[in-house]
């Protein structure tokens, strides 16, 4: 088998051993974008100086001029075979630890405003590959225990394979209890492979028990845990995190990469570009931009049309903006425009909406869509006589666990 291991980034370049389907696969899977934010915390973990800064570096084609952009999949995985070569084995755990919420970026600020844990994991489980595209999660779960295991999306050598996990489930453990406020009750970590001759480390990293030789890396806790309540839930940072997250979701996929990498360029601007400049970004000219775009269902205004709704809503919420200030700064010459965009959006003016969102008061006691899922799977599960958040009532998905979906944030277009 072809393993990520048998690419080799060489600069900007990138050198293949291998041939055929399986190796175009890998090159495609080499290309996925992720954020910059866990090859630089590596850096700054084990860096130490310039020299072995250097090292980290090498092979990558990553400099420092440049921090908080994206690299890809290639590239971290160029890092983690970089620092095999100059840390003992067990860096993964202590790098894993290093990781708070805002490490994760819009996937952290997601599941800290969840209102549930078991919201929190759905959102987990469904956009946790938009960060690190080399996995995914799955669930499962019986009456007993919920169990959130991950399946390798890349082919991973065992140099690549053991120090990402371990990783990842040092960092999801944090994430878990920062959520909560504690260790989670009666956990337990598994991992596939036998037990390493650092096994101390694990019993230091890990609170709850560790096991080794399992058919797959997962975490297992007794299933009443998810209706435990996130001290940090906030609707409106949970609705703008989400909507990020499905944007960078649709990068990775196919039809819609384009909008996707357009929805991108205009989060990180302060202003909207034009279509002519975001054709220009784009290296494309309009009339292919539109054409794209119409073959993906959408039109490059009503792109900008959304995120404007979104920015206006996030910042409708803070009472001590000014509803012209609001206007402006989301690029409308004149607040009267502004105004009837608002309408548009929301069926009534800017000052009336924000009243509105107020004076609504979302409770982080009422039952999501997933709680009513694995109530509905679970009957021994307690219930919620809260009202519900959409009037509606998904219960789709497989017993013993959440489904793959996560509710619609308010203010983002249906697609």
């Amino acid at each position: 088998m072809i393993t990520a291991a048998d690419m080799t980034e060489k600069g900007t370049g990138t050198c293949w051993r291998g041939g055929g389907a399986a190796s175009d696969r890998l090159r495609s899977a080499a290309t996925l974008p992720m954020p910059s934010t866990y090859f630089e915390l590596a850096i700054r973990e084990f860096g130490g100086s310039a020299e072995t800064e250097v090292a980290l570096r090498a092979n990558t084609g990553i400099t420092a001029d440049e921090p908080g952009g994206e690299i890809t999949l290639g590239q971290q995985l160029q890092q983690v075979r970089n620092i095999n070569r100059l840390q003992s084995p067990g860096w993964g755990l202590r790098l894993g630890r290093r990781f708070e919420a805002a490490t994760h970026g819009p996937l952290g600020f997601a599941a800290m405003s969840a209102p549930t844990l078991a919201t929190a994991v759905a959102v987990i489980e469904r956009y946790g590959h938009v960060r690190a595209p080399y996995f995914r999660f799955l669930s499962r779960g019986d009456a007993r225990r919920f169990i959130l295991e991950i399946h390798e999306h890349v082919p991973l050598s065992g140099e690549e394979r053991v120090p990402l996990m371990e990783t990842l489930m040092a960092s999801l453990q944090g994430l878990l209890e920062g959520l909560v406020g504690s260790p989670l009750p009666d956990a337990s970590f598994h991992f596939a492979w036998p037990s390493p001759t650092y096994v101390e480390r694990y019993a230091d990293a890990f609170h709850g028990a560790v096991r080794f030789d399992a058919p797959r890396v997962m975490l297992a806790f007794p299933l009443p845990s998810l209706w435990l309540r996130c001290a940090t839930a906030d609707p409106v940072m949970y609705d703008v995190s989400v909507g990020k997250l499905e944007m960078l979701q649709r990068r990775l996929e196919g039809d819609d990469h384009l909008v996707g990498r357009i929805e991108h360029v205009i989060a990180v601007r302060t202003q909207c570009p034009t279509l002519q400049e975001m054709a220009d970004l784009v290296h494309m000219s309009t009339r292919t931009v539109i054409r794209h775009l119409r073959r993906a269902g959408t039109t490059y205004q009503e792109l900008t049309d959304a995120h404007r709704r979104q920015q206006a809503e996030m910042l409708l919420a803070n009472p001590s903006l000014d509803v012209a200030e609001i206007a402006y700064g989301l690029g409308y010459a004149d607040p009267a425009n502004f105004g009837r965009a608002c309408r548009r959006w929301f069926g009534v003016a800017p000052s009336y909406y924000r009243e509105r969102m107020h004076e609504a008061e979302w409770s982080v006691s009422s039952t999501s869509d997933v709680e009513r899922t694995i109530i509905a799977n679970h009957p021994r599960a307690p219930q919620s006589s809260a009202p519900r958040r959409n009037g509606g009532d998904r219960t789709g998905g497989q017993p013993g666990r959440p489904p793959r979906t996560v509710p619609r944030g308010r203010g983002r277009r249906s697609r």
